[in-house]
């Protein structure tokens, strides 16, 4: 079962990246992992956790969709106009 408030779709705003994707995305921006971490104000441990693949490490973690969409936005990979719109609800 998914976390509250976090989608299992490949669509979904709120959703985790997979580790692939959280690789790619640093590769992408041409960083190393202690960059990307500090980038995201984390720690270098974590983004080895979160480019860890699940199926071969026990300590693999799903990035957490802020630290995703802050990833993107700091290096161009994405755009705050990307961001679905805040509404009354939440």
């Amino acid at each position: 079962m998914p976390h509250a408030g976090r989608s299992r779709r490949a669509d979904a705003p709120d959703r985790s990246p997979d580790w692939r994707e959280v690789q790619a995305a640093r590769l992408a921006a041409g960083l190393g992992i202690d960059a990307a971490a500090r980038a995201v104000f984390n720690t270098t441990a974590a983004w080895e956790r979160w480019e860890a693949d699940p199926a071969r490490d026990t300590a693999a973690r799903r990035m957490p969709a802020a630290a995703w969409w802050l990833f993107r936005l700091r290096t161009g990979q994405a755009q705050l106009a990307d961001l679905p719109p805040i509404t009354a609800a939440e």
